[in-house]
């Protein structure tokens, strides 16, 4: 028993020691993490390494915790620059329809241009997220900090491919992004004939060009109502019952190709502790993310057809106004689906006919290579 136990590892190992696999076809390929497990990461599980001074950066007063940029003073909060209040930029930007203006401006170099963000030259380039590009001088290839802002790092929700990056609510997608089309009162972007508007698609390369999703802020009561519109680019402004705070706020949405997946929840007020969990298509329990004073994540590689249900609980609430958060859900897409850290903040889970098999996750050990 205890050799068929050692041997599953070594091949566990083996499998993450590959460098920047996208491999989706296993069981075993399928992982997620959540600040519970970067709050307890082991540093001399990583790979790429990382020195341990780092540690403190997964605790309460880092980037992780409710004053970092995912916390609710910053650009994804209630102060920042989306949201239905005067103070926030996205009334004005997508308050009415500019998208006529939109083109002439891509073809200035605008920021749907392929020198734009969504481009060749901008952070959703492969080879640049990777680190090919000008070998020996990349930040991603030098610095081991940035190494984990890529997918499943400990700091990936700050990185490229969550929330605060190129496809998230602050990018050319979104509702301050370049697209120029309105978004409605329940968060919808329609063209000038009132015509909704889900995806967009940019020239990457002046030979190619790829088609992204555009990312919403929908209101909780659009969302519920209409949930076929969630895929893994939107963001829900919503509100927990103040008189039922054991009530669960669900909503479920659907990875539309292989692709890692970044779900955060953001408290808009800072006295109020929200935790957030994520269930399989067969209302299995997948992670859990539930740390006071750190904003709540959870990122998993899902594939494509998957459905995912995320859900919201306020834990705890210091103050007498109402209970408001953001639901934020960003996915990678297929271009930046790959990955090259492992660690024992990654836990491996199981999808389909076989959640019922296996019941609840399975954490992942990983053999730290010479």
């Amino acid at each position: 028993m205890r050799t068929s136990i050692v041997i599953l590892l070594v091949c566990l190992a083996g499998v993450y020691s590959n460098p920047w696999t996208s491999n989706y076809s296993s069981p075993s390929d399928l992982v997620y993490m959540s600040t519970n497990s970067i709050n307890s990461v082991n540093f001399s599980t990583l790979s790429p390494s990382l020195d341990s001074s780092y540690q403190a950066y997964t605790q309460e007063g880092g980037p992780l915790g409710y004053m970092g940029p995912l916390g609710p003073f910053g650009p994804l909060g209630l102060l920042g620059p989306i949201g239905d209040n005067s103070w926030n930029v996205s009334q004005m930007v997508s308050g009415i329809d500019w998208s006529k203006y939109s083109q002439f401006i891509t073809i200035k170099g605008g920021p749907l241009s392929k020198d734009g963000p969504l481009g060749h030259k901008g952070p959703l380039s492969a080879d640049i997220y990777t680190g090919k590009i000008e070998p020996g001088k990349s930040l991603f290839e030098n610095n081991s900090f940035a190494q984990h802002l890529r997918a499943l790092g400990i700091f990936s929700s700050l990185g490229p491919i969550g929330p605060l990056g190129a496809l998230g609510p602050l990018g050319p997608l979104g509702p301050i992004g370049g697209h120029g089309f309105q978004a409605t009162s329940d968060g919808q972007f329609v063209d000038s004939h009132g015509q909704v508007q889900r995806t967009i698609t940019v020239d990457y390369d002046g030979q190619t060009k790829r088609t992204y999703s555009l990312f919403e802020a929908y209101t909780s009561e659009f969302a519920k109502k209409n949930p076929k519109v969630l895929d893994t680019s939107f963001m829900i402004l919503g509100t927990v019952d103040d008189f039922d705070s054991s009530k669960l706020e669900k909503y479920t949405f659907i990875s539309n190709e292989d692709q890692i997946v970044t779900i955060v929840v953001i408290p808009e007020k800072s006295l109020d502790d929200f935790s957030l969990g994520l269930y399989d298509q067969n209302g299995k329990l997948i992670a859990t993310s539930d740390n006071f004073a750190l904003v709540e994540t959870i990122t998993i590689k899902a594939k494509k057809g998957q459905k995912l249900t995320a859900s919201i609980k306020l834990s705890s609430s210091s103050q007498i106004l109402s209970k408001t958060y953001r639901l934020i859900v960003t996915g990678s897409t297929s271009y930046l689906n790959m990955n090259n850290v492992s660690g024992n903040h990654q836990y491996q889970y199981y999808q389909g006919a076989q959640s019922s098999k296996f019941g609840k996750s399975i954490k992942v050990n990983y053999l730290r290579s010479a």
